[in-house]
């Protein structure tokens, strides 16, 4: 995953920035249509048509340490 620190982008940036990666989670439904191609489903939610394939977001939590 890269991450932008100081303007970096590059794999280490949690190392370097002293964080560690707690959890991290992919979304494969999303509140807003962020691509043409998705499909609105029956909780009014958009996904990948047929069976999602690709995260379309990821929440982290990083700690320090």
């Amino acid at each position: 995953m890269y991450l932008a620190v100081r303007g970096r982008r590059r794999p280490e940036a949690l190392r370097d920035a002293e964080l560690r990666l707690d959890w991290l989670h992919g979304h494969l439904r999303l509140t807003w249509q962020l691509f043409p191609g998705l499909v609105c489903d029956a909780d009014g939610l958009w996904t990948w048509p047929g069976r999602p394939w690709l995260p379309l977001a990821v929440s982290l939590r990083a700690v320090r340490g």
